[in-house]
């Protein structure tokens, strides 16, 4: 599991400076701004993953990996999916409080279910 943590952190890290390239360097269109958003999506996601190794290691015990293999990667799409959506939503002038609730309300209950599933 280090080892995913590791190249993660790798992958983060080239994600981020591509964010930092795409906003000082390049001019504001819509190929723009998708490419924010899927570098936004890869950083969020990729950061994710060393976390929710630390926090299944602390919480559920040694032997979560084995019983849900896919539950780091299902962390990961969940935080850059929901960060992704915050930030087009934030683009578009439509983001408020109660939209962020409600967003990050359905992402717990989807993980709930999984987590009850296995």
């Amino acid at each position: 599991m280090r080892m995913h943590g590791f190249f993660a952190s790798i992958v983060a890290i080239a994600a981020t400076g591509g964010i930092y390239f795409t906003v000082t360097r390049l001019l504001p269109t819509t190929a723009t701004q998708i490419l924010l958003l899927s570098l936004l999506f890869v950083a969020v996601g990729a950061l994710a993953i060393p976390a929710s190794i630390a926090l299944n290691n602390r919480f559920a015990g040694e032997a979560w990996f084995a019983a849900d293999p896919a539950r780091v990667w299902r962390h990961a799409v969940e935080s850059g999916a929901f960060v992704a959506l915050i930030a087009l939503l934030q683009l578009r002038q439509s983001l408020t409080v109660m939209t962020v609730v409600s967003i990050l309300i359905i992402v717990i209950v989807i993980e709930s279910v999984f987590i009850a599933k296995t």
